[in-house]
């Protein structure tokens, strides 16, 4: 089975997403502190492995309800893998106090059965 690799950049104060060789964005907070504009999306059953780090300071890729937390270090490539076992939005957070917008940079996954058609 193949598996998604996800490229996860920490920055002030927001996550940026490359999947390889696929699309890249950045991911901004809405109105809500759960809400951004451009969610992480992620296939049911297929394994991802994101390999994390940051542009500038210590940020922290965190989603509670999955056992999800992995620090993103500038200079430094952590990795984990993750396998979505539900289809649904996972919410998390960045765990490592990274400045005045530490507040403001949610996580926030959708994982989906169709990666083209949200559930």
């Amino acid at each position: 089975m193949t598996s998604l690799i996800i490229k996860v950049v920490g920055r002030q104060w927001y996550w940026s997403y490359d999947y390889y060789n696929g699309p890249s964005f950045d991911s901004l907070m809405e109105n809500f502190l759960d809400d951004v504009d451009k969610p992480l999306r992620v296939l049911f059953g297929l394994p991802c492995k994101f390999l994390v780090t940051s542009s500038d300071v210590i940020h922290s890729f965190s989603l509670p309800a999955a056992g999800i937390k992995i620090d993103g270090i500038p200079g430094r490539v952590n990795h984990l893998f993750y396998m979505p076992t539900h289809v649904g939005v996972e919410v998390g957070y960045c765990t490592e106090l990274c400045g005045a917008g530490h507040a403001y940079m949610p996580v926030v996954i959708e994982i989906v059965s169709d990666m083209y058609n949200k559930v």
